[in-house]
């Protein structure tokens, strides 16, 4: 996914020059969100965790001279996952090593733990920007109510969610929660406090993103009306 693309997709486009104080980009590959939110986001604290190693090494020269915090690390549980490098399809991750040989061991951390890290408080002066392309270890935010309080605190969030493909062509995802789960426990737990939007951005590999602005701005008047999540 390219700069501009990512830009669209996540709806962060519709926000104005310097709007954002805080961005934290879990999963930020070699900064496709990441760069241009700082061009157009003046003074915004960012972080980036990035557990490919390769992407991890990029970022991190590409970041030194912009005051980027940058943390070789994924979202998880809070134990290590291991991290499946593909060439034709989506990374994901997996709680047990399983036998690809392309494979490798990274720490996680939760969502509250990763606040933690950044010293980020969630209050009414700062202007947050989440960025979750976890490939995979989004799941772990199902039901956590801790990490539910703080995304609803988040100004906007985007959510990439991984999901078992219905066609079967890849199996990466078979043991991930379905797209109705997580349909389900969007609404369910951020409709009151956020406007939603779905973009079903691959569904033959199974991936799609979630797109959460937090509603009582007059910024968020100008982003895109909810969608539907079918």
């Amino acid at each position: 996914m390219d700069r501009d693309q990512a830009v669209m997709d996540y709806h962060v486009h519709y926000y104005g020059q310097d709007y954002f104080t805080v961005l934290i980009d879990v999963g930020a590959s070699i900064g496709q969100i990441a760069t241009p939110v700082l061009a157009n986001h003046r003074g915004v604290e960012a972080h980036c965790f990035e557990p490919c190693i390769e992407n991890f090494h990029k970022l991190e020269t590409l970041m030194e001279r912009k005051n980027v915090q940058v943390y070789n690390l994924c979202l998880g549980d809070g134990k290590p996952l291991y991290f499946h490098k593909q060439k034709k399809c989506t990374h994901y991750f997996t709680s047990e090593k399983g036998t690809d040989e392309d494979v490798y061991e990274v720490p996680s951390m939760t969502l509250p733990e990763i606040f933690y890290t950044c010293g980020v408080r969630l209050d009414t002066n700062q202007r947050v920007l989440l960025s979750l392309d976890t490939e995979g270890g989004e799941r772990f935010l199902l039901d956590d109510t801790m990490s539910e309080e703080m995304i609803r605190l988040c100004d906007h969030v985007a959510i990439e969610v991984h999901y078992p493909n219905p066609s079967r062509k890849y199996t990466h995802f078979n043991d991930f929660p379905s797209l109705v789960a997580y349909r389900d426990w969007i609404y369910g737990r951020f409709e009151k406090t956020h406007y939603i939007c779905f973009n079903n951005l691959c569904p033959t590999s199974g991936l799609g993103i979630y797109v959460l602005c937090r509603k009582g701005q007059d910024v968020f008047k100008r982003v895109l009306p909810p969608m539907p999540s079918s």
